[in-house]
């Protein structure tokens, strides 16, 4: 099962603490894709956003914008 699984479900409390699980292995591990930490963030906002707890939601979006503009740079830079 998916955290999104849990959404459908609508059991965003589910969804959110698996979700914050998820992102806390990416950030530990050294070879996790930037991208996929960027949708986890993505995720997590959404969850958020369900729950009524916009800051966290704001938070969560804003870290998936940053990792995505490092994303694009650094991909401006090899061209």
């Amino acid at each position: 099962m998916f955290p999104s699984d849990f959404d459908r479900k609508e059991k965003p409390n589910v969804a959110l603490y698996y979700l914050k699980n998820a992102l806390q292995i990416e950030e530990s591990d050294s070879n996790a894709e930037e991208l996929n930490i960027a949708g986890t963030h993505l995720n997590l906002c959404a969850i958020y956003g369900k729950l009524n707890k916009h800051l966290f939601a704001i938070f969560h979006a804003w870290s998936a914008i940053k990792l995505i503009e490092k994303i694009n740079r650094e991909r401006q830079m090899l061209e």
